[in-house]
């Protein structure tokens, strides 16, 4: 609660009657955590220029995915720019080969990414690093199916990349 009240005092405080000299929506595609999975779509609403709401969803091997989070921009009048993120979401998941089992996990996401611009800066590439702090319930699930001798596959990398294209819309 406390969360929608801060992004709701942002969302106020940025509004005004000027123009506003950035895109405020952008939308794209990719690949990794940050677009809800494996593959999927991000669209992310800028209330003020340097912070990033967005929401993904997509597709984490077996399942949908999704992943909410902020981007804090980096100022910068360059084409490539930096910025910090987090996010919540799925970040997980385990099959296993002998008993048709498949499950996912949540949790929180934080990382550090470019966004590399192109000339009209209209469209942009998102490269991102990301570190996953990961439910213990994966853990001890992978350690349950393997000492019952089966074969267990788990998304359990310690750091993720991601990269995805986005076009501004608005």
């Amino acid at each position: 609660m406390k969360i929608a009240f801060l992004v709701l005092i942002v969302c106020i405080l940025s509004s005004n009657t000027k123009a506003q000299s950035y895109y405020k929506v952008n939308g794209g595609f990719g690949f990794g955590l940050d677009y809800g999975g494996v593959i999927g779509t991000k669209l992310t609403y800028l209330p003020i220029k340097w912070l990033g709401l967005f929401g993904s969803v997509g597709l984490y091997y077996y399942y949908a995915g999704y992943s909410t989070g902020v981007q804090f921009k980096l100022p910068s009048k360059k084409r490539m720019s930096g910025y910090l993120t987090g996010m919540y979401g799925v970040n997980g998941e385990m099959e296993t080969e002998v008993i048709i089992t498949a499950k996912q996990y949540n949790g929180t996401t934080i990382g550090a990414g470019l966004e590399l611009k192109n000339k009209k800066r209209n469209t942009f590439w998102n490269l991102n690093l990301l570190v996953p702090f990961r439910d213990d319930q994966l853990k001890k699930d992978v350690a349950d199916f393997e000492s019952q001798g089966l074969s267990v596959f788990s998304t359990t990398w310690p750091v993720n990349f991601s990269i995805g294209f986005h076009a501004n819309i608005h």
